[in-house]
């Protein structure tokens, strides 16, 4: 919900640091809803967008109510990309099964040490329509590979959205393995955001994707704490829910509304 006193608040920590900040909260006597680790956050996500887009400045800058220029989605002419590489033909409503849920955790116990990991082995061998990948890290080499196996040698079509902030760690481990995006016909990556916070005074802050969902052939899914990387695959504590049925129906429209939203990963770091 809506508070014009985080607003004004979140203003004097980007025009004047923490220090402002905290004397407004007291001046005020607003309780501090930032943690440390999220005013360094807000901080370094914030942009100006002074000497950027005119048209949004002239907005901020003729807009009388503050509250109208706080949330509002971005304006764009372009068209939505397209999931040109092949999509689950479901209609919508469409029945998909009994929803099940299975819990997975890792460390495990017994055979299962790496329950959560196997499961994303797994999950990338068996697809025969598509692969769709929510995450906000991937620099674990397997899943990689997994992932390339699935779309060079059995034709699966596999899409990525990578959180905006995580590309530089992909490319960056796809190219101390060789591996060239561009050869990969049936992968799409792009990058995504979270929600853009706008301020009255110029800057506008830009949130991050938390979300991590490995969505199979539109009727299985794999979502939870595990993120794609070697330290979660060998060192910490994580879980990962497998579902499937009716609830994949969600999964997918979540799915192909942050990709709507995505833009083209550039490969020319690689």
């Amino acid at each position: 919900m809506y508070n014009e006193r985080h607003r004004l608040a979140l203003e004097e920590l980007l025009s004047g640091g923490p220090d402002r900040f905290l004397e407004f909260l007291r001046s005020e006597q607003i309780p501090n809803f930032l943690s440390d680790d999220e005013v360094r956050q807000v901080g370094a996500a914030a942009v100006s967008l002074h000497g950027g887009d005119p048209a949004l400045e002239q907005t901020l800058s003729t807009s009388v109510d503050c509250s109208s220029v706080t949330y509002f989605p971005d304006v764009s002419d372009l068209e939505p990309p397209l999931l040109e590489l092949g999509w689950p033909a479901f209609t919508a409503g469409s029945y998909r099964g009994v929803t099940r849920a299975v819990a997975h955790f890792q460390p495990g116990y017994g055979e299962h040490i790496y329950g959560c990991k196997d499961l994303l082995y797994y999950s990338c061998i068996f697809p025969l329509q598509v692969i769709a990948i929510v995450t906000d890290s991937l620099t674990d080499l397997d899943i990689l590979k997994d992932l390339q196996e699935a779309c060079t040698s059995r034709s699966v079509p596999v899409y990525v959205l990578l959180d905006q902030s995580s590309s530089a760690a992909f490319l960056k481990m796809c190219r101390n393995i060789g591996v060239c995006l561009d050869d990969l016909q049936q992968m799409r990556v792009r990058t995504v955001t979270g929600t853009n916070f706008y301020m009255r005074s110029g800057v506008r802050i830009t949130g991050k994707v938390h979300e991590r969902f490995m969505l199979i052939d539109g009727n299985r899914v794999a979502t939870g704490s595990y993120r794609f990387n070697w330290t979660d695959g060998k060192l910490n504590s994580s879980n990962l829910v497998e579902l499937s049925g009716q609830i994949a129906e969600k999964f997918d429209e979540e799915f192909r509304i942050l990709y709507a939203q995505s833009s083209p990963l550039s490969t020319r770091r690689l």
